[in-house]
């Protein structure tokens, strides 16, 4: 960009005839008077060149899987649940507290008339939700403890 306003300002200076002295603003050469109105200058339209700086800002690298299981919703847990029925989970539960992390989701199921609260750990794989485990205490043996590291950083109090 800087190269490209010293070429406009040089061009500018030699249609004036170097008449006009020269003033610094901002640290950059620009003519300390304006060049008539007969004489329009127009900025030279870019060309592409082996030399030419990139002009757009670089690229970060896209997500590992843009369309990953993460974030999961109670609806969708719920037909994984019909799909794949688990004793240990009640066919009509409502999942809340959801954390979801790298295909697994950690999820609670509200105490209700007949069972307190407990918690459901699921996991994603050839593209549907299974539940891994429940239950009301530790129930994360065989997920990742990176896994393990950020349910608990979300408060899920069901991985020991």
């Amino acid at each position: 960009m800087l190269k490209h306003l010293l070429v406009v300002t040089g061009a500018a200076l030699v249609l004036t005839g170097c008449s006009a002295g020269v003033e610094r603003v901002g640290g950059e050469a620009a003519p300390a008077v304006a060049p008539s109105p007969s004489a329009t200058i127009a900025a030279p339209s870019p060309t592409p060149s082996a030399s030419a700086e990139p002009t757009t800002a670089p690229t970060t690298r896209p997500p590992a899987s843009p369309a990953g299981p993460c974030p999961v919703t109670n609806k969708t847990l719920q037909k994984a649940l019909a799909a794949h029925p688990d004793d240990g989970v009640f066919p009509d539960s409502t999942f809340t507290k959801i954390v979801c992390f790298e295909g697994y989701a950690a999820t609670t199921v509200p105490e209700r008339s007949n069972s307190d609260e407990s918690y459901v750990v699921w996991k994603h794989a050839s593209g549907s939700w299974t539940v891994l485990s429940s239950g009301t205490a530790d129930i994360c043996p065989g997920v990742p403890a990176d896994v393990i590291k950020h349910f608990r950083s979300a408060r899920y109090g069901a991985c020991g």
